[in-house]
């Protein structure tokens, strides 16, 4: 009963919630001349978020994600059952927030977004 309780609360109230906070949170991209936007461009090509829309701790690196104005691309779970099945299958967890980094030739499938916005502000440094 208490699981049923908290799935509802999770999905109706908080859930919702804290996606309206982070539509209403207005976050500015750092700005950086064009050819090294370009760079990272190509850098952030081979990366991708596994995420859901309103997770809250989706939201979180989404929004850090505009404020270091990365282009990576997205793949929601619950709308494409391809992408979840590719998080489950390469990563082993059906978890979210999960970025895939491909870097030379192998893949590594990072979990927990603090961990995932560490290593973004590492790799993209804002300044």
């Amino acid at each position: 009963m208490f699981h049923r309780l908290y799935d509802l609360a999770n999905n109706y109230i908080i859930n919702p919630l804290f996606a309206l906070l982070g539509i209403l949170r207005t976050v500015h991209g750092v700005e950086r001349p064009a050819t090294e936007q370009q760079v990272i461009d190509e850098k952030t090509s081979h990366l991708r978020l596994y995420h859901m829309e309103r997770c809250p701790y989706c939201i979180k690196v989404r929004q850090e994600m505009m404020r270091l104005a990365l282009h990576i691309e997205l793949a929601d779970i619950v709308t494409s059952p391809e992408a979840r099945d590719e998080l489950i299958t390469g990563g082993g967890v059906n978890q979210v927030p999960c970025l895939r980094i491909e870097e030379g030739g192998s893949v590594r499938w990072m979990y927990e977004s603090s961990d995932i916005v560490a290593w973004l502000r590492s790799q993209f440094p804002a300044d």
